[in-house]
């Protein structure tokens, strides 16, 4: 079953918020972001 764009967008927006602010801009990586969002 598919899930809406909108939640899919929240969950990619938290987890690149988390990342970022664990890893800073520099380390934060797509592949990590997209892990975090369950993607």
């Amino acid at each position: 079953m598919q899930q809406p764009k909108q939640e899919i967008e929240a969950k990619i927006i938290a987890a690149g918020r988390t990342e970022f602010l664990n890893k800073g801009y520099a380390k934060a990586t797509v592949r990590a972001i997209a892990g975090r969002a369950g993607i």
